[in-house]
């Protein structure tokens, strides 16, 4: 489990209070222990003195006491959070996992659909030449046919033109 630089920060600074108020509690039984040792030198009744000792004590343990426990608490707290802000980055991640799925496999749907038409498109492409051979030869064909109802059309023509004379050679034959 990754922790946010933040959270980690603040843990620390919550540690480093909880040390701190460790330590400062040392100090000050030191120096209420360098207090109790000054004042029964002295000549003060001991055992109000260290009655006294033993109230300060108490006060400042259950002090210390309430700053951890707040301290703690507040670790806690934070502990929690960071554990919310983990689950919201999973989550965050399966979405973004899906949503790249997703988006892959719409890519391979398009891809697909492409080649498809591409192959369309190469199908298509071989019928257009194959139209246009096909075109090419009947063209040629009917070149030839027209070339040769002409031709044949010509050949008609000059017989008629023969028979035409022929037959004005015998009318004129015939008048005279």
């Amino acid at each position: 489990m990754s922790t946010s630089p933040e959270l980690k920060s603040v843990a620390q600074n919550v540690n480093d209070s909880i040390r701190t108020n460790e330590t400062s509690l040392t100090h000050l039984e030191e120096q209420i222990d360098a207090l109790t040792d000054a004042l029964v030198s002295v000549n003060s009744d001991p055992i109000e003195m260290q009655a006294v000792y033993e109230e300060e004590r108490a006060k400042l343990l259950q002090e210390v006491s309430q700053k951890n426990k707040l301290l703690n608490q507040t670790l806690e707290e934070l502990k929690d959070s960071e554990q919310l802000h983990q689950k919201e980055i999973e989550m965050l991640h399966e979405r973004s996992r899906l949503e790249k799925d997703s988006l892959v496999d719409q890519l391979r749907t398009s891809q697909a659909e492409l080649m498809e038409y591409y192959s369309r498109i190469d199908l298509m492409e071989c019928e257009t030449e194959r139209l246009e051979w096909e075109l090419s030869r009947a063209d040629e064909k009917y070149k030839r046919q027209n070339e040769n109802l002409i031709d044949q059309n010509n050949a008609l023509m000059h017989a008629l033109q023969d028979e035409q004379n022929k037959s004005r050679d015998v009318i004129e034959d015939l008048e005279r």
